[in-house]
């Protein structure tokens, strides 16, 4: 089914949402889906996406960045190179450029790019990749150390800084090109994962979820040698996030998950939780999974360990 969706276009109308196909299907098989299950999300999902269309070809990945039309050509592109080099050297090469970037479109693909290595997937590792290179946008970095936490307080304290844009992605454009993206690196990904986790627990605002499924799927996917770049790209990401959701107070106790997280979105927050719990042993993983089954989210055959 992965293979086969490599068919679909990145993006589906008419408001350019990613495709969820892929990822939400590894999240349904990582939770204990049957091969029914699957099949029945994949025909059900798969009726709004839309079938890309053949373009130029592309002589090297850095040529085609920000340039939409150059997907299909570079799922061939990055299949070769992968089958000539190998996935590693092919993932070392071209996250250097890309992580600072990892807020864009709504951390989708990163996200992609974590289950796919994750579960294991050429295929999905090329589209994962191709998807990166065409949604790619400069971003600042810096190493210099903080606290997370406190940096998110010191926002709250601050305040909304009044953007204009609407939507997620414009509004993070808008931080950079107005000289407001934080900058600054924290401590190593655990502390991504934490903070990224009482941001979402504490809003259940729905572009906070990502910051949790972001961060497990970095773990999952960056080279050790550029786990350093990892968590200042993140780190900036997930402070420029919070300034984007209004600078809200991070509360210790989670409120109810909403009831409209529609399925593709708990399959994978579940997914990342449980994939978290495993590494770091944090209960509060479970205790969401818990939330998301009592509230009727997630089915039935979803498994907790």
């Amino acid at each position: 089914m992965l293979s086969d969706g490599l068919k679909f276009s990145p993006h589906y109308k008419p408001a350019s949402n990613s495709d969820h196909l892929p990822m939400t299907l590894c999240a349904m098989s990582g939770l204990g889906a049957s091969d029914g299950a699957l099949k029945e999300f994949r025909d059900s999902y798969s009726r709004r996406l839309h079938l890309w269309k053949p373009d130029v070809a592309v002589h090297h990945w850095q040529d085609a960045i920000g340039k939409p039309d150059a997907y299909p050509s570079l799922l061939t592109y990055f299949r070769s190179r992968i089958d000539q080099e190998g996935r590693d050297a092919i993932l070392e090469e071209t996250l250097g450029v890309f992580l600072p970037g990892v807020a864009m479109d709504a951390f989708h693909p990163m996200i992609r790019l974590g289950y796919a290595v994750d579960f294991d997937s050429t295929d999905e590792i090329t589209a994962a990749l191709s998807y990166m290179t065409i949604a790619h946008r400069d971003v600042p970095v810096s190493t210099e150390h903080l606290d997370i936490a406190g940096a998110i307080r010191a926002q709250t304290e601050k305040g909304k800084v009044g953007l204009k844009a609407s939507r997620f992605g414009e509004s993070i454009h808008e931080l950079i090109v107005k000289g407001f993206y934080p900058l600054g690196s924290g401590k190593d990904l655990r502390e991504l994962a934490t903070v990224s986790l009482d941001i979402y627990r504490a809003t259940r605002n729905f572009f906070a979820l990502h910051l949790v499924t972001v961060t497990q799927a970095i773990r999952c996917s960056v080279p050790e040698r550029l786990r350093p770049l990892a968590v200042q790209s993140m780190t900036g990401a997930l402070l420029a996030s919070h300034l984007v959701l209004g600078s809200p107070e991070v509360r210790q106790e989670p409120g109810l998950v909403t009831s409209q997280l529609d399925p593709e979105h708990a399959c994978k927050y579940a997914w990342a939780c449980l994939s978290e719990y495993r590494y770091y042993g944090d209960e509060r993983y479970l205790s969401e999974i818990e939330i998301l089954k009592r509230q009727g989210l997630l089915p039935d055959w979803v498994s907790t360990r």
